[in-house]
C-alpha cells in the first residue's frame, strides 16, 4: 500500500508526521531522477510551469544538432553556471544533463521538482533529501536523512532481488531494498511481465521474477471478473508470441527526438 507517501507530504493528515515534501522523486544507481515512481502537487499553476519547460525546451531543441538535446543546459539549468550538481546512488557531483532518458522524463521532471517548484523530496538510496525555495533562484537542502521512510511502510506484498535476505552493508544491491525502491516493481525496458513468458511463482525473490508472478495473477483476476477473453492459461503459446516490436512507453530513444519536438 503506498498510502504513506501521500500521508507522510500532508500536514494536514494527523496520525503521522510531515516528513516529504508534497513532491517526491528518487533517484537509481546512475541516475538524479527515475520517474518509475514519481509524486507531485496537484496544481494547475504548476502544471502551467511544467508546460513552460516543455515549450522552451522544444523550441530550443528545434535549433539543435541531433540529438537536439544541450548537454549542458539539459532542461533550462547550467549545474557549472550555478556551481551546483546532480547526485545519485553511485555517481556524485555530476555537472552535465548526461544520465538516462535526461533528455526525456526523466530529465523534465528533476529539473520541474528541483528547479522550478522548488519543494521536493528526493531519495537516494537509503537517504531522503528535502529540498526547499532558496534567495538566488536555487533549492536549499533542509534534510538529508537515513532510512527517513522504513518505518511507515507496511509488509511488502513481493520481495525482489532478493531483498528478504539482505543485510546493510553486505552486498551492493541493497539500495535496492530500501522504500521507494521495493515499494513497486518497475519494470524496464524489454523486461516488463507482457513482453516474455508467464511466470506462475509469486513467491521467487530472485530479480523480479515474483513481481512479475503477482503482475499475472492480479491479470488473470481482472481478466476473469471484467469478462475480457484474455487467454491467460495458455499466454506462453498464443499471447507471448504476439508481443513483438516496438511498444508504447518501452524506453526513451534519442531517436524519438525529431518527432517529439515535431520537426518530421
Amino acid at each position: 500500500n503506498l498510502d504513506f507517501y501521500f500521508h507522510l507530504s500532508d500536514p494536514d493528515y494527523q496520525d503521522l508526521p510531515t516528513l516529504l515534501k508534497p513532491n517526491f522523486i528518487m533517484a537509481t544507481r546512475g541516475e538524479p531522477c527515475n520517474t518509475g515512481m514519481f509524486m507531485v502537487e496537484p496544481s494547475q499553476q504548476n502544471f502551467e510551469q511544467y508546460l513552460d519547460i516543455v515549450r522552451r525546451q522544444h523550441l530550443q531543441a528545434k535549433i539543435l544538432p541531433y540529438p537536439h538535446f544541450d548537454w549542458d543546459k539539459g532542461w533550462g539549468h547550467s549545474f557549472t553556471e550555478a556551481g551546483d550538481f546532480w547526485e545519485s546512488v553511485k555517481i556524485t557531483q555530476r555537472r552535465q544533463w548526461r544520465w538516462h532518458a535526461s533528455h526525456s522524463d526523466q530529465g523534465l521532471m528533476y529539473m520541474y521538482a528541483k528547479y522550478v517548484i522548488q519543494d521536493v523530496s528526493i531519495a537516494i538510496g537509503d537517504r531522503v533529501q528535502n529540498w526547499r525555495g532558496g534567495s538566488s533562484c536555487l533549492p536549499i537542502k533542509e534534510s538529508d536523512v537515513r532510512d527517513l521512510l522504513t518505518p511507515f511502510q507496511g509488509k511488502l506484498l513481493r520481495h525482489q532481488h532478493l531483498c528478504n535476505n539482505a543485510e546493510r552493508g553486505q552486498q551492493n544491491r541493497f539500495w535496492r531494498c530500501n522504500p521507494p525502491y521495493d515499494s513497486t516493481a518497475h519494470f524496464m525496458g524489454k523486461d516488463k511481465p507482457w513482453l516474455g513468458h508467464r511466470i506462475r511463482d509469486k513467491n521467487a525473490t530472485h530479480g523480479q521474477y515474483g513481481a512479475k508472478g503477482q503482475w499475472f495473477a492480479e491479470l488473470e483476476i481482472i481478466n476473469n471478473k471484467l469478462n475480457m477473453s484474455i487467454d491467460v492459461e495458455n499466454w506462453n503459446n498464443k499471447i507471448s508470441p504476439r508481443m513483438t516490436g516496438v511498444m508504447l512507453g518501452e524506453m526513451a530513444m534519442f531517436r524519438d527526438q525529431e518527432d517529439v519536438i515535431g520537426i518530421v
